[in-house]
């Protein structure tokens, strides 16, 4: 079953533990540790206890994807804001240096995405734009390429390099079929994501298969980490198709082998691999003991730490933890922030810094954003403005937003709105399809249906009435829904939260309905629910997951074309 990237942790295995959790009788690496939760706008640098010692902050109701830290204590990384994904750079008091909106379309530098990496003087960002088309069992398919976009330190754009064009050798038929499927039955989904790379590394040394400037990257619907050379836009190496199950973070250990976070989204597990990169081997393994007590099915990080122990992030149940290698946890870590309904926030990533590394930035020298004055320091005219934003929604200054114009008033009322949850305050919104986003936003923020019916778009209102009945799995709300195609989105997220096969017979679409019916039994390991998907072909892929999953060959019998039960018996070993 697809995941997707989810803002709270849905499977809390102990909500009264918040931080540091001390395991007796062992002591962790040596060091200080920098993380990122959902929805909090904070990266925080913490010691050994849990206890902060200095954060970076962006003052508005979003949260930080991939970011690294400089030398001179700022930071580069890219924050996620209503949809917006903005590359930025902060100073170590968090002021705003320079930042980049990116957008999907054509003719601009891409949409930021996931991860970055930084080197001397250049800044590898993760990007991606609707712009590329395929042909596929004779229909033109729009897709979404992946990019490598090349940035300075002062945020000037400087090339890009295109991952279709070096890795589309390796999308299979198969894949295409599964992706493109997913992308016809999504609603909001101009293309078909059938890359969604998600870590970027620039390596500055020989790991035998590459060398100093060539890039790794880890594309997650090809289950695939690969290696690029970017001086001639081609691929170099590439591992995982028939290993990985949706992978990230590959991170390059102090042997020159990669280490991998396989996040096993189909088989409901998750494991750390080793592997060499020269023989193509995992030559090292960490999973739980059972294997379902260690799961992210999206996000996750791993590193090695000094000595050898391997840090580990398991982002969605908001939890770190450090093992040896034998597999012994000598250090634990929970995600001390809840959302607004109680629930943890997941943990996009944490690292460890050796001491001494971050001394010259872990002690404040006061809180230079709370004066608007500072904003006055930036020297272009677009940040003051985004500064004063910061400002106004930080101390909830609604008068400071009264000041600005169009666009950028809307969008700090709303912010103060959701950070308040005030209905009241997105009747100061001017823009009727902005006061609509700020009547969306706390609709879901806050499950309120009375925000919801404040919608006037139909499609929109109906997309924040959703929410609220997949939350409270009410089936009539989502009968309710005027539009079909969210109605029958509703059904299937109940269906696939609730592993209920039945409420996928309420989908009115029949490919969708298949496709609910198939990622259930694919959870469940339930072949008689793949023979209640009416398409024959993704009937097939039903139940050979199923039989790949758990080694049983004999239930390929069960798939009439001869070609796909051959694939079937083989893949199931």
């Amino acid at each position: 079953m697809e995941m997707g990237y989810l803002d709270h942790v849905e499977d809390d295995i102990d909500p009264s533990v918040l931080g540091v959790r001390t395991i007796d009788g062992r002591s962790p690496t040596p060091g200080v540790n920098v993380y990122s939760s959902s929805t909090t706008q904070t990266i925080s640098v913490i010691d050994a206890q849990g206890v902060e010692l200095h954060s970076w902050s962006m003052q508005r109701r979003g949260e930080w994807s991939g970011f690294r830290i400089l030398d001179d204590g700022g930071i580069v990384g890219i924050f996620v804001f209503h949809q917006k994904h903005w590359l930025i750079r902060l100073d170590k008091d968090s002021n705003i240096l320079w930042a980049y909106i990116g957008s999907r379309d054509t003719d601009r530098v891409g949409f930021p995405h996931h991860d970055l990496w930084v080197t001397d003087d250049l800044i590898y960002v993760l990007t991606e734009k609707d712009d590329k088309s395929i042909l596929h069992k004779g229909s033109k398919i729009p897709i979404r390429d992946n990019y490598i976009s090349v940035f300075d330190m002062d945020g000037n754009w400087l090339s890009e390099h295109s991952i279709h064009e070096m890795l589309k050798g390796l999308v299979t038929d198969e894949l295409l079929d599964y992706h493109l499927g997913l992308y016809k039955q999504a609603n909001d989904q101009e293309a078909a994501d059938i890359y969604h790379t998600n870590s970027i590394i620039v390596l500055d040394r020989d790991i035998g298969v590459a060398g100093p400037g060539d890039v790794i990257l880890c594309i997650r619907h090809i289950n695939t980490v690969a290696i690029v050379d970017l001086d001639s836009d081609s691929l170099l190496w590439n591992w995982g198709q028939d290993d990985l199950d949706y992978p990230h973070k590959p991170y390059v250990t102090e042997k020159g082998n990669l280490l991998v976070f396989d996040n096993g989204n189909f088989r409901n597990w998750s494991r750390i691999v080793e592997i060499d990169p020269v023989i193509k081997e995992i030559v090292w393994e960490y999973k739980a003991d059972p294997p379902r007590d260690f799961f992210s099915g999206g996000r996750g990080d791993v590193s090695e730490l000094i000595g050898g122990n391997i840090l580990i992030t398991e982002s969605q149940r908001g939890r770190a933890f450090e093992v040896t290698r034998e597999g012994k946890k000598v250090w634990e870590f929970y995600s001390p922030h809840f959302d607004d309904t109680g629930q943890r926030n997941i943990l996009y990533q944490i690292r460890r810094h050796p001491p001494g590394s971050v001394a010259s930035y872990v002690s404040r020298t006061g809180d230079l954003n709370g004066s608007f004055g500072m904003c006055e320091r930036i020297n272009r005219s677009v940040y003051v403005s985004q500064c004063a934003i910061n400002v106004a929604v930080r101390y909830e200054l609604i008068e400071l937003c009264m000041t600005m114009a169009g666009e950028m008033r809307n969008e700090c009322i709303t912010s103060i709105a959701i950070k308040t949850n005030n209905l009241k305050k997105c009747e100061l919104v001017t823009n009727a399809s902005a006061k609509d986003n700020c009547y969306y936003h706390l609709g879901i923020s806050m499950m309120s249906e009375l925000a919801c019916q404040k919608v006037t778009s139909p499609y929109i209102r109906d997309q924040c009435r959703m929410f609220i009945a997949v939350d409270a799995k009410d089936l009539a709300g989502c009968k309710s829904l005027v539009d079909v195609q969210t109605s029958d989105l509703c059904f299937m997220k109940i269906a696939k939260d609730t592993e209920d096969n039945e409420i996928c017979s309420r989908v009115s679409d029949q490919f969708k309905k298949d496709m609910c019916h198939s990622e259930i039994s694919i959870t469940l390991n339930i072949s008689l629910g793949c023979m209640k998907v009416k398409s024959m072909g993704q009937r097939n892929l039903c139940l050979t997951e199923i039989a790949k999953k758990t080694s049983d060959a004999d239930m390929c019998q069960m798939i009439l074309d001869e070609g796909m039960r051959i694939r079937c018996e083989k893949m199931a070993g």
